[in-house]
């Protein structure tokens, strides 16, 4: 088989942690194939959006680095094509569909000899790669992976969701509460599958914090960092409103304040923030008003290997989103013995439910209202959410958590290998037993 992958999340040389998760998950595919067929292989598309056409030339030009220099611009060995599009944010998105498309339509004379085309994300790589899959006469399989469900609540996008959805072979959902959320919407249960996302065990994996720390004091120049004598929380994600940043914050405060009352300095209570978007700035100001900027550290974006060791270093992952899939940040922090707290959206609850070392915060719909930072807020259950939140993370610190049973128990649950051999089995008709955790 040889498969065609399109999406705007991937890795690129200006942002080499974009979409770490698909070039995973396509490589793992590329090594499942070329083991079953020397022959096969994976052809990348990685779709870049960029309104700035002046800028075109440059990301053209990656492609020639590529092919004719033979230099790796990332880490992944899959070939990939990185194709401009235009794009207007916000007011343009019931068009970018259309745009995608615009820049599809050149390759329409290089799918010969392909098998099948695989987009992740629903709205408009789903929609736009359905479309070029139908026109080049290939079957087209969608990957729904969580915040893409969204645009489902424009009337106008959910029409072209369910059109491509009705063309499509297969539609491929990380988690049973995306599969539940798609066919809520009129998608043929018949054609939608559940398949978790996967994990680099040799990565995430339990190690030691004193096996860690040392590496880690290297990559961190601050005054405030150290795990001696310590409770450290993490936060992994992109800052952007559905992540839930700013109620991170506020939960983060709620801690503090509480630890004061209780004559514990809040020196010995730390919060590392990974990860950059839109709202950083916002949030670094929020730092201040609640007064607990000496005790916040934002790390910005970290390679892959670096967040594994924090995973070590830390006491306690805390994932206050307001959407999910099947987050893998999530899947890492099991694989390393890393207690969680998260809340009860999307696939959360089917990978933490049964284990001791996790808390899930139960959370009402909050998609639709606004937050202080912008974008959608934690709603009048906000107080209730963060005082849940501040308990379960105070039990979290109190217990004596077996970390490396913890690390045992999810060993192997998730890969992908595994992952990469239940779609490539579904696009060859294989019927797979759908589950989302052992």
């Amino acid at each position: 088989m040889t498969l065609i992958t399109i999406s705007n999340l991937f890795p690129r040389p200006d942002q080499p942690q974009r979409g770490l998760f698909n070039a995973e998950l396509f490589e793992a595919m590329a090594d499942v194939l070329r083991i079953q067929d020397s022959g096969s292989c994976v052809q990348n598309v990685c779709l870049v959006p960029e309104w700035r056409i002046w800028k075109w030339p440059k990301i053209m030009r990656w492609n020639k680095q590529y092919s004719e220099s033979g230099i790796q611009i990332s880490e992944f060995n899959i070939q990939t094509i990185y194709c401009p599009v235009f794009y207007l944010p916000l007011i343009g998105r019931n068009l970018s569909w259309w745009f995608y498309g615009l820049s599809l339509a050149k390759l329409v004379n290089k799918t010969e000899g392909y098998n099948a085309v695989f987009s992740t994300w629903l709205y408009p790589d789903g929609v736009t790669a359905t479309r070029f899959a139908v026109e080049v006469g290939l079957p087209a399989w969608i990957m729904v992976q969580g915040s893409d469900t969204f645009h489902l609540e424009n009337p106008i996008r959910r029409k072209m969701i369910l059109k491509a959805c009705s063309k499509a072979k297969g539609i491929i959902c990380v988690c049973k509460a995306l599969a539940d959320r798609i066919i809520d919407a009129g998608v043929d249960v018949v054609k939608v599958h559940v398949v978790p996302n996967g994990l680099d065990s040799k990565l995430f994996k339990y190690r030691g914090k004193e096996e860690v720390y040392k590496e880690l004091q290297a990559v961190v120049q601050h005054s405030a960092f150290s795990i001696q004598h310590s409770k450290i929380i993490l936060f992994v994600s992109n800052l952007v409103p559905v992540k839930g940043p700013d109620i991170m914050l506020k939960i983060w405060a709620t801690l503090v304040t509480r630890s004061r009352k209780s004559e514990v300095s809040n020196q010995n209570l730390q919060l590392m923030i990974i990860g950059d978007g839109n709202l950083r700035k916002k949030l670094e100001k929020q730092v201040i008003e609640l007064g607990v900027s000496n005790s916040v550290i934002f790390l910005g974006n970290r390679p892959h290997e670096e967040v594994a060791l924090w995973m070590n270093a830390v006491d306690c992952l805390c994932l206050p989103s307001r959407t999910e899939g099947m987050p893998n940040v999530v899947i890492e922090a099991l694989a390393s013995g890393l207690p969680v707290v998260a809340t009860d959206v999307g696939g959360v609850s089917e990978l933490l439910k049964n284990e001791p070392g996790a808390r899930i915060v139960p959370i009402a719909e909050i998609r639709n209202q606004k937050s202080e930072v912008g974008g959608p807020s934690s709603g009048s259950n906000n107080g209730d959410v963060i005082a849940r939140f501040a308990k379960y993370i105070s039990e979290i610190f109190r217990e004596d958590v077996d970390r490396k049973a913890m690390a045992e128990r999810n060993k192997g649950r998730f890969s992908w290998k595994k992952q990469a051999e239940t779609i490539l089995g579904l696009m060859n008709g294989v019927k797979v037993v759908e589950k989302t955790s052992e």
